[in-house]
């Protein structure tokens, strides 16, 4: 059964026009507690998406809206189901969906609206893992209880080959290696290879020197899974602590690193599909 969109999406969302402040955006971010806005036209029309990371970029408050945007609209139809928004978020590398209908934006889908699936653990697991194997073209189907049964572990998703860094190293490198390697995050490792903190590249902030030390600017708060957690831990620690990231850890050595999009994997609808989801309309929590 495909599940749309329209389901799980927060509706009714606070937007900005293009000609309006950054000051303005981050105003409405800051007393609703939220992290994206939809921009849209006059006629509600999609434009794009204004994040709290865009304020990061060193532009003055009283600069627009439309400086912030990449011209590039991400959104999906409010009928097309979780599996497609999944895949999009996957192949874009994007943790937001402006949700449209008739050409209009009525809602915007975020990663941890589809991860809240995952933590509540509505994946169910095919047979055969690929659907073009079975002969109606839609793979072999677990039954819930099987599916429930089977263990899926936290190493299974993970990226096993890590690159890492430590506090003494610069900003600069850190940027090579993301850039060579087309990663958005690193582990900072002590000397023995514990796990000392993380840099993002929301951490590389326009105007920052390269020669600035990796310890001046990462979060020194470690989040950390098991390496033989279930993948229903690792979703429900990033929707607790509102992050992308995760360190999976065995005897305090950083074993992987597993992101939302690794999980995602789970509502893509190829290897896995989410049956009987838990929806806003179910009450469901509100997007990031």
């Amino acid at each position: 059964m495909e599940h749309p969109v329209a389901d799980f999406m927060t509706a009714r969302v606070m937007v900005v026009r293009p000609q309006q402040s950054l000051g303005h955006a981050r105003e409405l971010m800051t007393r609703h507690g939220i992290h994206a806005l939809p921009v849209v036209d006059e006629e509600g029309g999609p434009l794009g998406i204004v994040t709290s990371t865009d304020f990061m970029r060193g532009l003055a408050e009283k600069e627009p809206v439309e400086k912030v945007l990449s011209g590039r609209v991400f959104q999906i139809a409010n009928h097309e189901s979780l599996a497609i928004a999944a895949r999009t978020m996957r192949n874009q590398g994007i943790h937001h969906l402006l949700v449209t209908e008739n050409g209009k934006v009525v809602g915007m889908l975020s990663c941890f609206d589809l991860l809240k699936q995952v933590a509540q653990h509505r994946f169910v697991l095919r047979h055969n893992g690929n659907p073009m194997q079975a002969d109606d073209g839609e793979g072999v189907w677990m039954s819930e209880e099987e599916s429930r049964r089977v263990h899926i572990g936290v190493e299974d998703l993970m990226i096993r080959d890590v690159k890492t860094t430590y506090r003494h190293q610069p900003v600069g490198l850190v940027r090579k290696t993301m850039a060579e390697n087309g990663i958005h995050s690193l582990p900072v490792l002590e000397n023995d290879g514990s796990p000392l903190g993380i840099i993002t590249a929301s951490d590389l902030l326009d105007g920052l020197s390269d020669n600035t030390p990796v310890g001046a600017i990462m979060t020194e708060e470690v989040v950390t899974v098991p390496r033989y957690a279930p993948v229903q831990q690792a979703a429900q620690v990033m929707l607790e602590h509102g992050i992308h990231h995760v360190l999976v850890v065995h005897e305090k050595k950083v074993e992987g690193l597993l992101s939302s999009f690794d999980l995602l994997q789970l509502v893509t609808g190829f290897r896995f599909d989410i049956r009987n989801p838990h929806s806003k309309l179910d009450g469901g929590s509100p997007s990031d």
